[in-house]
């Protein structure tokens, strides 16, 4: 499952040939987050791998390098997070900051 939904890639849309001796297929993952996501095969039709196996890819948690700036006034202030992995584009990022118990609201983001 991939950002709450299944993403299929059919054998067709990769431009494969049936061949015994195929043994890796290539494709781009689409933008998501989380952790263990379902991997699935079909070859033909039939799905999976022998044995019922599943495979699973996580996707990379965000990474927090730097704040701007480091200090604030007691009455608060803006500040700018810095790190990686905050989402594949501002547009459809949902990020979420939490200082102490309280959620704050995200004024702008940069992609």
């Amino acid at each position: 499952i991939v950002s709450g939904s299944l993403a299929e890639v059919d054998q067709d849309e990769l431009g494969l040939e049936n061949s015994k001796a195929l043994r890796e297929v290539s494709c781009t993952v689409p933008e998501g987050t989380g952790l263990e996501n379902d991997v699935r095969l079909y070859r033909s039709g039939t799905g999976n791998f022998v044995g019922g196996e599943s495979l699973t890819l996580d996707y990379l948690a965000p990474e927090l390098t730097g704040v701007s700036p480091s200090n604030v006034s007691t009455t608060g202030d803006n500040v700018t997070f810095f790190g990686d992995n905050f989402g594949a584009s501002a547009a459809t990022a949902k990020v979420r900051v939490w200082f102490g118990s309280e959620e704050l609201e995200i004024v702008e983001g940069d992609g």
